[in-house]
């Protein structure tokens, strides 16, 4: 599965910062200059829902919608939520 976390990482560590101060990612706490391959896995692991387009019209046939682009973004964040504390919790 492509995201854009993984087509954006190369050899330099652009993706994420090289700081002294501690990064923090759901509650983990890591060192950017010493853990930054934990740092990516950690990332990666991570559910990531995207946009969806060229679905079947929600509301039938006069309905417009083929895409959650611009008003699906709150319910795909709740689903991430959602998701992710269901994968804490339970596994």
């Amino acid at each position: 599965m492509d995201s854009l976390f993984t087509q954006n990482v190369s050899d330099e560590a652009e993706d994420i910062p090289q700081t002294d101060e501690p990064v923090w990612i759901l509650g983990r706490k890591y060192n950017a200059l010493k853990e930054l391959d934990v740092i990516r896995r950690d990332i990666r692991s991570k559910l990531w829902f995207t946009y969806r387009k060229g679905f079947i019209p929600i509301g039938g046939c006069s309905s417009t919608f083929t895409s959650d682009k611009g008003w699906g973004c709150m319910l795909r964040c709740g689903q991430m939520v959602l998701a992710q504390a269901l994968i804490t919790l339970h596994l």
